[in-house]
């Protein structure tokens, strides 16, 4: 089809999707009953690896560095946050907000998403 853009048969798409999944097992962190897009992923592993309240600066700076000074529409942010929140309160895990600073994982809240990343 010239002009038409490229296609890819359901297969190959199955086969990639396989591929991919095993390529972020070993170079990243993936939980457990958690099904978080890259993005998502990055922002549970900059709460897990924090010591302290990450700011939303910050988290935009981590998330998008490779688009210099993006920053998303806060709605996308917080709409982010909601599906993430959604995805690990069942599972006891909690994201706290601190009004007018940022986002904290409590330590036990830490320690549950420890236990559930697939090595």
């Amino acid at each position: 089809m010239f002009g038409k853009g490229y296609t890819i048969s359901d297969t190959s798409k199955a086969k990639l999707n396989t591929l991919i999944f095993e390529l972020e097992v070993e170079n990243g962190n993936l939980y457990r009953g958690v099904s978080l897009t890259r993005t998502q992923g990055k922002f549970v592993d900059l709460l897990l690896a924090a010591k302290g309240v990450c700011t939303k600066e910050h988290l935009y700076d981590v998330l998008y560095t490779t688009r210099q000074n993006y920053k998303p529409d806060p709605k996308i942010f917080r709409s982010m946050l909601w599906f993430i929140r959604k995805q690990i309160e069942p599972l006891g895990i909690e994201i706290k907000t601190i009004f007018g600073k940022g986002y904290i994982m409590p330590a036990e809240s830490k320690a549950k998403l420890r236990e559930l990343i697939i090595s």
